[in-house]
């Protein structure tokens, strides 16, 4: 009877014991937990299958009529482009397969992937290319794309997976005008009003959900599987969410974001927006004829210091008008001196001198763009302490844009948003075809080489000094992990390499 009674009793814990086994199998399964080895004290790092973006604003997900540039980029995880560009901004095929220009007839013959589909299983076509530019074309809304199709004056389908494109006129960079969104054929009507439940796209992300509260996206490929997008009609609201942790990541362009969520508690990445600012030199006019004038006064801007104290460092200094090639630091204002001493210009009661020419030049900006005339102050300070007089001269937005175009100025102080393709020709002399040069390199195996020419000619010439960028900064919450490498076309390049973890160690040491 005992030994009965002792049988049962080990076989009740042996059973107990294996649904204890069974129950914390599945729940490790379940939150895909893993136990870090390197802590030493048997940590369990969670795993989140969700990360979730605050988006202020929304408009419409629709990739070509949306002006939001939040969505913007969320659009281009959901929507192709027929080409697309790089980190770095060189060109790359996306759904292109090869293509070629003909020159005879100024025209294009494109051939597309033949394995692309919709989300919803449909066969990507050339159709779908030639109703997404036609749309475009004769579009009665507003789109950022307009420009990127006026130079299109005729798309011929030949078969499902080829097409020619017959341009107006001779185009320099027609593959930067091609990445464009191409949106289904079957999708939409010619005004782009959504035909189907959601929208359906090409790229890496689906639509798994959309409703007025927000977007939930889907990528069974990436480190975290959902992206959830939750929409904010107020801005305060998102920084107060994102603060709380409710939401993981916001792309901000302000510079002053830690009004509103602090300086603890979270991680932010920076880098350079689309708005370059920069000093043009009149190298036809007075003093500024002169090479060594022009290099004593770009070696005695500081950009660093007028980024501290103009910016609170929250901008990006730049040396060169290509955001993706940093460049040693110009400023040395000994050698400012130095070269102005080896060209015989004298020094006298506060001015160079030199054939009765004293070194005081004109500093023209636009008063409507904020910030510029403290900028213009900060470099009249910097030039003063080497002897270059700077007159400061404010103009209204018609009068500055007048004298910038009829070129009636020494220096003046430019913001310009930059393109996609790297049209350099608006930062320097006409007399010198930068585009010629780039275009003559650009087989150079390294993608930064092709610009060592043009980069020597820059700081020889120095037409133009650059200064800074604007800056775009994704906030993200600490406990998330990846690459947040990108540039200002596309802030989520690496968006699949994110994902969360939450130390349950550090959670409960918390409370």
């Amino acid at each position: 009877m005992n030994l009965d009674i002792k049988k049962t009793s080990f076989l009740f814990i042996i059973i107990i014991l294996i649904i204890v086994l069974a129950a914390s199998y599945y729940i490790y399964n379940k939150d895909n937990t893993v136990i870090n080895e390197s802590e030493g004290d048997n940590r369990k790092i969670s795993y989140y299958d969700t990360i979730s973006i605050g988006v202020y604003n929304y408009d419409t997900i629709n990739p070509i009529l949306t002006k939001n540039t939040d969505v913007e980029y969320l659009s281009r995880l959901i929507f192709d482009t027929l080409f697309d560009v790089t980190e770095d901004f060189d060109i790359t095929s996306n759904l292109v397969e090869e293509w070629s220009y003909i020159q005879y007839d100024n025209s294009y013959l494109i051939k597309l992937k033949d394995s692309i589909f919709w989300h919803d299983g449909e066969k990507f076509n050339a159709g779908d290319v030639e109703f997404t530019i036609n749309t475009i074309k004769e579009l009665n809304k507003d789109t950022i794309y307009k420009s990127n199709v006026e130079c299109i004056k005729e798309v011929q389908v030949i078969d499902d997976t080829t097409l020619r494109i017959f341009l107006t006129g001779n185009e320099k960079y027609f593959e930067y005008k091609m990445v464009l969104p191409i949106v289904s054929k079957h999708g939409y009507d010619n005004e782009l009003n959504l035909l189907t439940d959601k929208p359906v796209g090409t790229g890496r992300y689906k639509i798994d959900l959309i409703n007025n509260s927000g977007i939930k996206l889907r990528n069974e490929h990436a480190n975290t599987e959902y992206i959830s997008i939750a929409f904010y009609s107020k801005l305060s609201k998102l920084y107060t969410d994102f603060s709380k942790e409710k939401i993981d990541v916001v792309i901000s362009n302000s510079i002053e974001f830690d009004k509103y969520i602090g300086n603890i508690g979270y991680k932010y990445k920076t880098i350079p927006g689309r708005k370059l600012t920069y000093i043009l030199l009149n190298t036809n006019r007075g003093i500024l004829k002169n090479r060594e004038i022009r290099q004593a006064i770009d070696r005695g801007i500081d950009n660093k210091e007028i980024n501290y104290n103009v910016f609170n460092k929250r901008y990006v200094e730049s040396n060169f008008p290509l955001s993706f090639l940093e460049l040693p630091d110009q400023y040395n204002a000994t050698y400012a001196k130095d070269v102005l001493i080896e060209n015989n210009w004298k020094y006298k009661n506060g001015f160079w001198e030199k054939n009765n020419t004293k070194t005081f030049i004109t500093l023209l900006l636009n008063n409507s763009i904020p910030k510029h005339k403290n900028v213009a102050n900060n470099i009249k300070e910097q030039l003063d302490k080497i002897g270059i007089n700077i007159n400061i001269i404010e103009a209204e937005d018609y009068l500055y844009s007048k004298l910038l175009n009829n070129n009636n100025y020494d220096m003046i102080l430019v913001e310009s948003r930059q393109n996609l393709a790297p049209e350099l020709q608006n930062y320097f002399n006409k007399t010198i075809d930068f585009e010629d040069i780039l275009h003559t390199e650009s087989n150079a195996t390294d993608s930064t080489k092709k610009y060592d020419k043009l980069i020597q000619l820059y700081n020889d010439e120095i037409q133009c000094i650059c200064l800074y960028y604007n800056s775009i900064t994704i906030l993200y919450n600490q406990d998330i992990k990846g690459s947040f490498n990108s540039n200002w076309y596309n802030i989520l390049y690496n968006i699949d390499t994110w994902y969360k973890t939450e130390d349950n160690y550090k959670k409960i040491n918390k409370i």
